[in-house]
């Protein structure tokens, strides 16, 4: 099965805490213990998932038309853009190329379970994300309101490990 990994940090403080580079790590030992052969790695690093124009993320929409791979793995959902309309944009688009995406922490993004878990987080980590940086996280609001996020012990909800809502 070919392989493409995509990663992605915003900050320049990310950038150089090269926690990028953990991604990637993890991504590529996915990889290996699942017995795919990747076929390119796409990083963006400083930029921002609220937006879809960035350099290694059209890099690889351009190889999934041009059929260059089977599946894209990143870590999670929001990796791949920070806002749901945006995530569906993406999904879409490499599942009319024929591209299954896998989220190393949350599964596949074709899973009737998993995309509603992917809609609801992607909802979330979007009403989190504001133009002047002082939205107040998603989780702070939610544990001050009286909406309550519950899921089954075996189908927790989590954002991606280390990012947070304020990150794009």
């Amino acid at each position: 099965m070919r392989v493409a990994l995509y990663a992605r940090v915003a900050s320049e403080r990310q950038a150089k805490e090269q926690t990028i580079g953990s991604h990637v790590e993890a991504l590529r030992a996915y990889a290996v213990t699942h017995g795919m052969d990747i076929v390119e790695e796409f990083i963006d690093h400083g930029y921002s998932g609220a937006q879809l124009n960035r350099p290694a993320l059209d890099g690889m929409r351009d190889l999934a038309a041009r059929r260059g791979f089977e599946v894209l793995l990143t870590s999670c959902p929001d990796r791949l853009a920070r806002t749901g309309a945006l995530q569906a944009l993406i999904l879409d688009e490499l599942e009319r190329f024929g591209v299954k995406t896998m989220f190393v922490e949350g599964g596949a993004a074709d899973d009737p379970l998993s995309k509603w878990m992917h809609q609801i987080t992607g909802a979330i980590t979007t009403f989190g994300v504001g133009d002047d940086h002082q939205t107040p996280s998603a989780w702070h609001a939610l544990s001050h309101s009286s909406t309550r996020v519950t899921a089954s012990p075996a189908q927790p909800v989590k954002m991606c490990s280390g990012s947070t809502a304020q990150e794009e």
